[in-house]
């Protein structure tokens, strides 16, 4: 397990994401995305952490999200982070997946 997985496994254990579980699998587009710096500042302040991903035509997407911001079953804040085939980052994105005048209003 490289260092930034541990740091991962370990903040998500501190704040109580996964210390039901015994056993976490982590996919690799999930490691692949750890060391961006948009995901690592990310991960020094969300308490609540939701990653999801989905595989595009030209690579993947991976979202990490901070559940307490949860508002109609949507997520709208947190980091996208696009990848290609090969899980290089291409593009990565930290703030508000919404409109100003939406809510929640923060």
């Amino acid at each position: 397990m490289g260092k930034m997985l541990q740091h991962l496994v370990s903040r998500l254990m501190t704040i109580g994401v996964i210390d039901r579980f015994k056993a976490i699998k982590v996919h690799q587009n999930h490691k692949a995305t750890v060391g961006v710096d948009g995901v690592r500042t990310f991960l020094g302040f969300a308490q609540r952490i939701h990653v999801t991903w989905k595989e595009s035509q030209d690579g993947y997407e991976v979202v990490w999200s901070d559940v307490r911001f949860c508002y109609n079953r949507k997520l709208p804040f947190g980091v996208d982070v696009r990848l290609d085939r090969d899980l290089n980052v291409v593009h990565h994105q930290l703030g508000w997946r919404k409109k100003a005048w939406a809510p929640p209003f923060v």
